[in-house]
């Protein structure tokens, strides 16, 4: 009688191994998920630290230096127009907290570069798609060797399934996307900036944050830009954070 009470329950004798399977199962994704943040939090943590001074493209391109060195290839010329700059942790915070604040779906951004900025717009869409599995990032990296880079850290940090890394122009590469965009990051390349913000413009929907990084001393090749999303009669209202990189958020009207 008790062995029938127990089939018909819907337990039946395999339960308690299936129960067993269930936790182990509940516990190796906490696991993971607390392993992946390690691995992203390490990740930020070295970029970061050779941050302090005027890494970008040089810290770049001296791994991809020592890289080639060690396969005895030729060394091709990188893009001249290409300054990407590490952030600071301070602003990687802030673009954390920016796409976890709005519930971010889908950013997109235009520079790969050192991939810091990626990564912390990666943690914040883990958080955001905790069970949802989707990648939520659509990043444009123009330069060949800054997108292999890139594609190595992020895999370092764990965060690569969120991310869709799209080599090439942005013309290109950012034509096929559909859904409305909730942040824009604009990450190097000044003279693509403007192009790519007026590509995409009508995707963003409203309330979505642009948010342009832009060396100091390099006002001058963000003046377009700058007139663009500061201009009253326009779609932006837009102001200068007063962070390492100068940073310039926007916010869709």
């Amino acid at each position: 009688m008790f062995t029938e009470r127990w089939h018909t329950a819907g337990t039946g004798p395999d339960f308690l191994p299936q129960a067993l399977h269930r936790i182990e199962g509940r516990r190796e994704h906490e696991q993971a998920s607390a392993n992946g943040s390690s691995r992203a939090e390490a990740t930020l943590a070295a970029l970061h630290a050779d941050g302090n001074g005027w890494s970008g493209v040089w810290m770049a391109l001296r791994e991809w230096f020592a890289g080639l060195r060690q396969a005895r290839a030729a060394t091709p010329q990188p893009c001249a127009d290409c300054p990407h700059r590490p952030i600071s942790a301070e602003c990687g915070a802030l673009l954390y907290q920016l796409a976890r604040l709005g519930d971010a779906r889908l950013v997109v951004t235009l520079g790969a570069g050192d991939a810091a900025a990626t990564i912390w717009l990666a943690c914040a869409m883990r958080a955001n798609h905790r069970h949802a599995g989707d990648r939520g990032i659509i990043a444009c990296e123009p330069t060949h060797e800054l997108a292999q880079l890139a594609r190595c850290r992020l895999r370092a940090a764990g965060v690569s399934r969120y991310v869709d890394l799209r080599e090439g122009r942005p013309e290109q590469a950012l034509s096929r996307i559909d859904q409305p965009v909730d942040c824009l990051l604009l990450n190097g390349y000044p003279a693509l900036m403007l192009p790519v913000l007026k590509q995409l413009q009508e995707r963003l929907r409203p309330g979505a944050v642009v948010l342009a990084l832009r060396p100091k001393g390099e006002r001058y090749a963000y003046a377009g830009y700058l007139r663009h999303v500061r201009d009253p009669a326009g779609c932006f209202t837009s102001i200068s954070l007063p962070y390492r990189e100068c940073l310039e958020m926007s916010v869709r009207k």
